[in-house]
């Protein structure tokens, strides 16, 4: 996916997402929303429109965990392979 600079730097340009992008970075696997949520000492209602900004942008990658477990499946984030950098 080709980025936009201005888009990438318009969503890394708020604080909260910066930080979120900071620790999805440095944690070694996807994290889910909540884990995302606890981390930053932030409500998931909270991270949730922010992690959805970073992936339309191509930040950050969504992989879904549906594991055959009762309940919706959950979602979880890493950064974009071609990000890391």
């Amino acid at each position: 996916m080709d980025l936009e600079p201005l888009d990438v730097y318009k969503a890394l340009g708020d604080q909260t997402r910066y930080q979120l992008f900071s620790e999805l970075l440095s944690s070694r696997a996807a994290l889910s929303t909540s884990e995302l949520a606890d981390r930053l000492c932030l409500h998931p209602n909270t991270v949730r429109p922010h992690l959805e900004r970073m992936r339309e942008v191509g930040l950050v990658e969504l992989e879904v965990d549906g594991r055959g477990a009762v309940g919706r499946p959950r979602h979880r984030y890493r950064p974009a392979p071609d990000r890391r950098a």
